[in-house]
């Protein structure tokens, strides 16, 4: 009985090793041309998309010894078939792309591995699938066809987005009070997109470098339809940036000379701080004004707003006066005068 039992099951061994001599192991597209991995990437739907893959196949041992030939055929298809596998090579939406014929010459030992396999995706393919039929003749001389559980989708890359950066001029900002800004037009974006504004000084070599800590730049609120961006300590040719966020493109605006900030003797200075209301009593702002030891006209102030936005410059106008408009987050306002004296005020909100 024991050994009617072992004969059994040495025969249905070698039945399922029969049916698996020769396995697909790998079917793998080159990742330079995948998108996420599972799809191939299409630039252009309107021509062929050439591609690379590789096949990895392992055979069985032989029965007599050593290993079956492990000879097989790889069948990629292009399909947009949704049904059964069997179906795949006779839908009408199916396009065979390369035919590779792996032969014993291919294997090392029990592993073959064909690399950088020449294919194509032809024109305005983008709905299927990449598929690949696999077919070896067993021991007992039948066609076994299996398909790789591996597939490929495509995606067809969007179309680059032509930006334009129109309106981007800049002026000097200065009346006779502040510190030297710069004075912006807002920059038109088509289509709309983010983008970042930064500044540029031209150096002593004649070369625009990104203001940092010479000069640097805060942007500021609208005035009279223009942005001021704050404070300038340092004379040069300036220029304005605007850089297009998901596209890195950039657009310079016209150059501007700013003179250098004239230097003020000492002067000490307070302020008086007014709470302004509108005609229904409710509170819009706190007018500061700055009060002189002594008139200056080489004086100039600089205005900054700090809390939990971002911090930005409001200008001081020709009677040293500054408007600070209700807003919970503004928690302080930083007055500095290029006379060396600097002077922290708590706005009042009720």
């Amino acid at each position: 009985m024991k050994k009617q039992l072992f004969i059994f099951l040495a025969f249905i061994v070698l039945a399922l090793t029969s049916n698996a001599q020769v396995t697909l192991q790998t079917f793998q597209i080159g990742q330079n041309y995948l998108q996420n991995s599972t799809t191939l990437k299409v630039p252009n739907t309107s021509v062929a998309t050439p591609f690379k893959f590789v096949i990895i196949t392992t055979r069985g041992v032989s029965s007599s010894g050593g290993y079956v030939s492990g000879n097989c055929k790889i069948s990629l298809y292009y399909t947009e078939n949704q049904s059964a596998d069997s179906n795949i090579p006779d839908d009408p939406s199916s396009i065979l792309l390369k035919t590779v014929n792996v032969t014993s010459s291919d294997y090392k030992k029990d592993q073959a591995t064909l690399e950088d396999i020449d294919a194509s995706l032809p024109p305005n393919k983008q709905n299927g699938k990449l598929v690949v039929k696999f077919e070896f003749l067993d021991n007992q001389n039948i066609n076994r066809i299996s398909y790789s559980t591996t597939r490929y989708g495509i995606y067809v890359v969007p179309p680059p987005v032509n930006y334009t950066i129109t309106n981007n001029l800049i002026s000097l900002y200065n009346n006779e009070v502040n510190h030297l800004g710069i004075a912006g037009t807002t920059p038109i974006i088509s289509p709309q997109a983010y983008y970042s504004i930064s500044y540029q000084r031209k150096n002593a070599n004649g070369i625009f470098e990104t203001v940092e800590s010479n000069g640097f730049i805060i942007s500021g609120e609208e005035v009279d339809g223009t942005l001021i961006n704050g404070l300038i300590s340092d004379g040069g040719t300036y220029r304005r940036v605007i850089t297009i966020i998901a596209s890195g493109l950039k657009n310079y605006s016209n150059e501007i000379i700013v003179p250098p900030t004239p230097v003020a003797g000492q002067n000490a200075f307070t302020v008086t701080k007014t709470e302004i209301f509108d005609n229904n009593g409710h509170l819009k702002g706190n007018n500061i004004k700055i009060i002189l030891d002594h008139q200056d006209p080489n004086i100039r102030f600089s205005v900054l707003l700090f809390g939990s936005v971002d911090p930005y410059y409001i200008p001081v106008n020709k009677d040293y006066e500054i408007f600070v408009p209700y807003f919970e987050d503004i928690g302080s306002i930083y007055i500095s005068g290029n006379n060396g004296n600097n002077l922290l005020v708590i706005p009042t909100w009720k």
